[in-house]
């Protein structure tokens, strides 16, 4: 009698935990709220556009027009570099990427460094000078080769910062997105 006892509450607290498990699958995929910076792709690219022309010196930077691309704005600052500004339905910005093949970090470097600092100030327009080269240190932009293999998340002002580097799919990638 005792050992069914003990296999009747072992069953028991067995459903307690998979009720449990349950109730916390149903919890965490439950809709939650998409964050958005409180700017506009327009706004955005008119901020961007702004500190490419502050920053650039004699880079060869040249922005095209924006176009649309799979629902996401695509801002090219050369041919090698791409801006993707992805939108929510109220037309806020939700993310910014920088994104370039590993060749345009070897052949733009000076290109490559002036739209990361142009999408870090334009996504966080408080921010000054040091604090733009501090996140991009944290992220471990170091504009060498170590840069190729690196995948850092650093966390400023209510930003999410990341950045990776990735030789398999020949990519450098910076992302910005509100906390």
């Amino acid at each position: 009698m005792d050992a069914k006892i003990k296999k009747g509450c072992g069953i028991g607290c067995l459903g307690f935990i998979l009720m449990f498990i349950l109730l916390i699958v149903i919890v965490s995929c439950q809709d939650k709220e998409e964050k958005e910076f409180t700017f506009t792709v327009d706004e955005f690219e008119e901020k961007f556009r702004e500190n490419i022309n502050k920053y650039k010196g004699n880079s060869f930077i040249e922005l095209q027009s924006r176009k649309l691309v799979d629902g996401k704005y695509h801002i090219n600052t050369m041919d090698a570099i791409t801006v993707v500004v992805e939108v929510n339905n109220n037309g806020k910005v939700t993310a910014v990427y920088g994104v370039a093949k590993s060749n345009a970090f070897l052949a733009y470097n000076e290109e490559l460094q002036t739209t990361y600092k142009a999408i870090i100030a334009g996504v966080d327009d408080t921010l000054g000078l040091v604090q733009q080269f501090s996140i991009m240190e944290q992220l471990g932009m170091t504009w060498d080769s170590k840069m190729l293999e690196i995948n850092n998340v650093y966390t400023f002002n209510d930003v999410i910062y990341g950045y990776r580097g990735n030789t398999k799919d020949d990519s450098v990638i910076l992302k910005a997105e509100p906390k």
